[in-house]
């Protein structure tokens, strides 16, 4: 099994939604694990509405570039947006003090098996274990 996204994403909250639709569409004709499409589709939300929000400041003409790539084994993901960068002290969340916002790379974290920010690019791994889901 093989799959790979490799696209700029334009249009804001729109155009989210549509790659994250198209993406999901695509991956659930190769995989039935549900509980891998619902992490993906929140890690993906994650990521893509930070990247425009914070990355891109939630400038339309700005792209995101995703990539995805799913394969037997993992599955890799990469979210590059056009901002300055996120600095690690930027997105520490403590759940008692009940903020709504700071939390999606936090979520992220929890969902994948390693997360690597630099700069502006975000990557994450979920790894596969014998074609069923691991988490």
């Amino acid at each position: 099994m093989y799959y790979k996204y490799d696209e700029d994403i334009f249009g804001g909250l729109k155009g989210i939604d549509k790659a994250i639709k198209t993406i999901l569409k695509q991956i659930n004709l190769i995989v039935e694990d549900e509980d891998l499409l619902f992490d993906l589709r929140l890690i993906l939300n994650e990521l893509l509405i930070n990247a425009f929000t914070h990355g891109n400041k939630k400038d339309l003409s700005k792209a995101m570039h995703l990539s995805l790539i799913l394969d037997d084994i993992e599955l890799k993901i990469k979210v590059m947006d056009e901002g300055r960068g996120v600095n690690s002290a930027d997105y520490c969340y403590n759940c008692a003090d009940l903020k709504n916002h700071g939390r999606g790379l936090v979520i992220v974290e929890k969902l994948a098996d390693s997360v690597f920010v630099e700069g502006n690019i975000v990557r994450c791994i979920l790894s596969r274990d014998d074609n069923s889901y691991s988490h």
